[in-house]
């Protein structure tokens, strides 16, 4: 394929040959560029949507993220959009809650324990204190050596007893 040019020093026409590409873009040339600016559009429009969807999914798992903390509920985070991405991250953002709530389960269960084993030992050393406080109102009222002998018996192994406890507890 040719090119016919009219010189301007001459008034003849010159053969000028030209590439197939050259041709191509005379051609189809403004098609080509229309197709290009509309797939990069398109490109672009699908960039936006996955962003605006991007945004749209963690503003719902913020959302759902305050319920759980305000509302201490059982629940879980659900996800809208399907992205592989997402999914595996909101997989891993439950498994991080529910080891948070069996922490807080087992430090509450330990904190419940502790409460019961206290009100145990004070149970434990008021039981004894009780009775050895008894036996001696019982010792300064007594007239009688012999009930004053036996009261001082049992308080004395009343006092035993609460240090066997006391020692038992502390080693």
């Amino acid at each position: 394929c040719v090119r016919l040019v009219r010189s301007t020093s001459f008034d003849t026409l010159i053969y000028i040959p030209l590439s197939h590409s050259h041709i191509a873009y005379q051609r189809y040339g403004g098609r080509m560029k229309t197709a290009v600016i509309i797939i990069l559009l398109i490109i672009t429009g699908a960039c936006l949507l996955r962003l605006y969807l991007y945004r749209k999914e963690i503003k719902s798992l913020t959302e759902q993220i305050d319920f759980i903390y305000e509302k201490e509920t059982n629940s879980r985070l659900t996800v809208n959009y399907n992205d592989k991405n997402i999914i595996v991250f909101v997989n891993r953002l439950n498994d991080l809650i529910q080891k948070y709530r069996n922490l807080q389960i087992s430090a509450d269960n330990s904190s419940k324990k502790i409460k019961n084993d206290f009100t145990s030992l004070s149970h434990d050393i008021r039981t004894p204190l009780t009775a050895i406080s008894g036996y001696f109102q019982l010792l300064c009222d007594s007239e009688n050596e012999e009930e004053r002998q036996h009261y001082t018996a049992i308080i004395n192994e009343r006092i035993k007893s609460l240090e066997s406890i006391l020692e038992s507890i502390f080693t």
